[in-house]
């Protein structure tokens, strides 16, 4: 039993790294705490059961290390970048979203034109981005560029991989409504 629960265990934490590492996705807290219960205590009761050894301590001890460095150690712009877009709530002004969004490059970047907003034109653009037709028509429409009025976009880093990742925070009469994540 002790040996397919580290088996498991260390097949999990492969997932997870392969999932925060390889593909960049950070993996919520809840996915960590629940790794940690459903192997880290079973590891932990085995030794109470088999008695502890220098190679089973170090064993578990090196399981809830790497559980901790998965966790903590942004592996790319990409885990604080969410973790600080996921600190802004409905309601907050522009004053506070910037405070917590100082850092970040403001704009979808050179490679979407933005055009600057018309007199008259709609300030609040209320959109639904799942709708990719919609996000095509507001790139092609007039020959104008891509526009989001009304919404501030947060880029964490202008490399490749990530250079549309793009933390759009929409307002309304200069609040929070909601806040995206849209991944490159």
């Amino acid at each position: 039993m002790d040996r397919t629960v580290t088996i498991l265990a260390l097949a999990a934490l492969l997932v997870a790294a392969i999932i925060e590492v390889l593909v960049d996705v950070p993996l919520p807290a809840g996915a960590y705490i629940t790794l940690g219960l459903v192997f880290g205590v079973p590891l932990l009761m085995g030794l109470r059961r088999q008695g502890i050894s220098a190679a089973r301590l170090t064993l578990r001890a090196l399981f809830f290390l790497a559980l901790a460095t998965l966790y903590f150690m942004p592996w790319s712009s990409r885990k604080p970048f969410l973790q600080d877009l996921g600190r802004i709530k409905t309601g907050m002004t522009v004053a506070q979203v910037e405070r917590i969004m100082h850092g970040y490059l403001r704009g979808p970047g050179r490679k979407w034109q933005v055009p600057p907003p018309l007199q008259g034109e709609e300030t609040d653009l209320a959109y639904d981005y799942s709708d990719n037709s919609r996000l095509q028509a507001l790139m092609n429409q007039n020959g104008r560029g891509l526009r989001f009025s009304g919404n501030i976009t947060y880029r964490h880093s202008k490399q490749a991989a990530f250079d549309s990742d793009w933390g759009v925070v929409m307002l309304r009469n200069g609040r929070v409504v909601s806040v995206r994540f849209l991944a490159d």
